[in-house]
Formats: structure tokens, sequence, C-alpha cells
């Protein structure tokens, strides 16, 4: 499931990097986006659970839902984010 999740985050994440303009907003964008990517690349790659790359990637996808890219990511990205952060929930192990 995660590798799932993971592979439509990467592919709603060049979308999102192609769609945007060069402003500040897309330097913010750009940087947000690149914080999930590796914040989501080191959580999946952990074996076993890790509060601490829990709690990274948690924050990583709320920046991005909160901040600048709020206008840069697709309808279909920000379902899986929303859904991504619901499902870590509060980082503690199950």
């Amino acid at each position: 499931m995660k590798k799932i999740i993971s592979g439509l985050f990467i592919c709603a994440t060049l979308v999102a990097f192609a769609s945007c303009k060069k402003t500040k907003d897309t330097l913010n964008c750009t940087v947000s986006l690149t914080k999930l990517m590796e914040a989501q690349s080191a959580y999946n790659q952990e074996e076993g659970f890790s509060a601490e790359k829990c709690t990274a990637y948690k924050k990583a996808l709320e920046e991005v839902l909160q901040a600048s890219c709020s206008g840069f990511i697709t309808d279909e990205a920000r379902q899986g984010y929303e859904s991504a952060l619901e499902e870590l929930g509060d980082c503690n192990p199950r």
C-alpha cells in the first residue's frame, strides 16, 4: 500500500513541478515539495516504524497543504496528501 501511495505522490509532485510558474511562490512550492519527497522516501525506506521519520513526513505534508503550494497542486494530489495525513495519525506505532 505504501508503494502505491508513494507512486501517486511522486506523479502528483512531478505534475506540480511542471505547472509551477516562475515566482516566489514557485520557489516555496519547489522547496516544500522537495522536503516532502525526501521525508516520504525516508519514511518508506525505514525498516520498522520510526516516530521521528513519521513526524517529519507529516510536517512536510502539512507544509505543502498549508503553505505556498496550495495553488500549485492538483485536487487529486491534495486529496492524496490529506489521506496520507489521516493515515499517519499521531505517528504512534500501531
